[in-house]
């Protein structure tokens, strides 16, 4: 990859500066060479390259199911490292709070919090409020995910199901930030029995993907559409088990991935 040519000190020592590189695995030997022509190589020594971390990130769903926000299963997919904490928080208005028959100075559902890392931070209901949305036929809330050194507000329609009809004619929306520059893509993958039981073959397969590239500090919308072949067959179906997966890659090329269940029907 790279080569550097220095020259020895009057000592017979030397030291050579390389470039920049990326995270992943490099060796590095050195020759040497004398005015007769005689050439020696050292021992070739191995190190491992951390590389800098993608950015803080969070990504949120724009609708989900009262089925699983009771269950726990509502969830902002987040990353963080180092000394951070990972939070969710889901709330309504005053309005809408009333409407579900819970008082008016519950604004608040539900939270939850995790250390440093990816993956999914699941927003845990209080009680009453899992009464209220499962009596309810749905109810508009906002989502509130913070991840180190990124923070996003988001309005979620949360339904009584989301229909696989749905989905398949509508895709899936996400919202999602980055603290720094950042890719961020997302697929819908289902498992081997349920692609079987869909008639989408034997395997686990991804039925949809979405991707966009997000500036620094800039909330971007993810637009997952279903391949034409799933559309087809989720239309079909009464309900589906699938899996959201997020990966979010920086500027050095290091990637993160969270994922978080959705239930279908």
């Amino acid at each position: 990859m790279q080569s550097v040519v220095v020259t020895r000190d009057g000592s017979g020592s030397f030291s050579a500066d390389f470039a920049r590189v990326g995270a992943g695995t490099y060796t590095v030997s050195a020759r040497q060479s004398d005015a007769a022509g005689n050439v020696g190589s050292s021992a070739a020594v191995t190190f491992a390259a951390a590389g800098d971390p993608p950015p803080d990130f969070t990504v949120v769903s724009t609708e989900d199911s009262i089925v699983d926000a009771a269950a726990g299963r509502l969830a902002a997919l987040s990353s963080c490292e180092g000394a951070c904490s990972r939070t969710v928080a889901l709330v309504v208005s005053p309005k809408t709070a009333a409407r579900l028959g819970l008082p008016r100075r519950t604004v608040r559902l539900g939270s939850g919090t995790k250390r440093s890392g990816a993956g999914a931070v699941g927003v845990k209901l209080t009680r009453a409020a899992r009464s209220a949305l499962r009596r309810s036929r749905g109810a508009t809330a906002t989502v509130r995910a913070v991840a180190g050194r990124v923070s996003l507000s988001k309005a979620v329609s949360l339904r009584p199901s989301l229909a696989p009809s749905r989905i398949a004619r509508y895709g899936l929306k996400l919202a999602g930030r980055c603290a720094a520059a950042c890719s961020m893509n997302a697929r819908l993958i289902v498992s081997a029995a349920t692609a079987r039981r869909l008639g989408l073959g034997g395997r686990r397969v991804a039925i949809g993907s979405g991707a966009t590239n997000a500036p620094a500090g800039q909330t971007k919308a993810i637009s997952i559409r279903l391949s034409r072949s799933a559309r087809t067959k989720l239309s079909r179906a009464r309900n589906a088990d699938v899996t959201l997966e997020v990966t979010v890659r920086g500027a050095a090329a290091t990637s993160r991935r969270a994922t978080r269940r959705l239930t279908l029907g």
